[in-house]
């Protein structure tokens, strides 16, 4: 009985109430035409931003995202959202089978997370069988720590947060253990949002992270004020590098030079109006890549100050409009702007060009249509 939504039916059943599946007179159909299903992590709005991003620069391509609730604490968007119970629900499991054959062409597996929740395994190449059979392409995306390296990270880059000895570093360093065969195992396309992670999954393509550049538009200019507002909203202090750069930021804010904001607990929605009342956006210091928050700040024109290492400035734009920091200099970078406010000004001010070129979705569309099959 367990097993009647996956004999019985399809899209009907995955819409049905618990205990009615039965009463569902359907039958699996494929679905017309390039349907991408992204999902089912959604890392910072990510997975959503790819899927409108398709839709929107991409002739014919329909996509959707499928969101695991208990990780959206910030409140982004998702199309269909995915309670812990129902994950763990075999009931469940068997309707998001029916669902996914039945509606996707093309799955992108966030994290290499299994579409079809815990039904087969812990990861997505447990899922690969039932997906290769039904036609079904699978690609990887992958995020930040769930594949990436603590010791070759560390290895590589200065100011690196990984202590050997931190409680968070074994944790992830047993994850990354564990999950760096299987996906160096799939013979699937794989993407990653930063390009520091590329030195993580070597075969991976980068695909940039999406912002709305109207949402984050702001008229007003940076450092009009004498005493500059400077905003940091660490998502994860262990992985922003918060506690390295808090004593410098904190020091500046008590001699009266700027005003310090920490951001923390704010939905999504709240940021785009906390961003327009900054002057200065610091990211992240501790990685070397800038994340979305940098993004972020340039759609808003705001004077941006993120850790780039040599590693990763290689992959990128020559014109990225960052101020370049790292926890050691970031003080006099800091001083720096203050005493150079034009210069500054003027390069926060080619920051929504930049994002516009580079990370309004028609980039990352661009990246995922070779796997869509679809000419973009």
């Amino acid at each position: 009985a367990a097993y009647q939504p996956y004999a019985d039916a399809f899209a009907p059943v995955a819409q049905a109430p618990v205990g009615q599946a039965a009463e569902i007179d359907a039958k699996a159909t494929a679905p017309e035409g390039v349907v991408l299903g992204v999902g089912p992590t959604n890392m910072a709005g990510q997975g959503y931003e790819w899927a409108r991003a398709v839709e929107g620069k991409l002739a014919g391509v329909r996509a959707e995202t499928f969101t695991l609730s208990s990780g959206n604490t910030f409140g982004f968007a998702a199309d269909r959202s995915i309670s812990t119970d129902d994950w763990l629900s075999r009931h469940w499991q068997l309707a998001q089978v029916a669902y996914v054959l039945d509606h996707y062409s093309h799955v992108l597996a966030e994290c290499a997370m299994p579409p079809f929740g815990r039904l087969n395994g812990p990861w997505a190449n447990f899922d690969l069988a039932e997906l290769d059979t039904a036609g079904i392409a699978v690609a990887l995306a992958f995020h930040g720590s769930e594949i990436r390296d603590p010791a070759a990270q560390r290895a590589r880059v200065p100011f690196s947060p990984f202590d050997p000895d931190h409680e968070m570093t074994r944790a992830l360093q047993s994850k990354v253990d564990r999950l760096g065969p299987v996906v160096r195992a799939m013979d699937v396309p794989k993407f990653v949002s930063t390009p520091d992670l590329l030195h993580d999954v070597p075969d991976a393509t980068w695909l940039p992270v999406v912002v709305d550049p109207d949402l984050w538009a702001t008229e007003s200019k940076p450092l009009q004020r004498e005493r500059p507002v400077v905003v940091h909203a660490p998502s994860s202090p262990f992985t922003k590098g918060t506690g390295l750069i808090e004593p410098v930021v904190e020091q500046m804010h008590d001699d009266g030079l700027i005003e310090y904001r920490r951001i923390k607990g704010v939905q999504a929605s709240e940021m785009p109006a906390l961003l327009a009342d900054a002057d200065i956006v610091l990211d992240q210091f501790v990685f070397g890549s800038y994340g979305v928050m940098s993004v972020q700040a340039m759609a808003a024109g705001r004077v941006t100050v993120c850790y780039l290492h040599d590693s990763v400035t290689e992959h990128l734009p020559a014109d990225v409009p960052i101020v370049n920091a790292d926890p050691d200099t970031l003080g006099a970078e800091l001083e720096r702007i203050l005493a150079e406010r034009d210069e500054a000004g003027r390069l926060a001010a080619r920051g929504p060009a930049y994002v516009r070129e580079n990370h309004d979705g028609t980039r990352s569309a661009r990246v995922l249509a070779d796997f869509l099959g679809v000419t973009p």
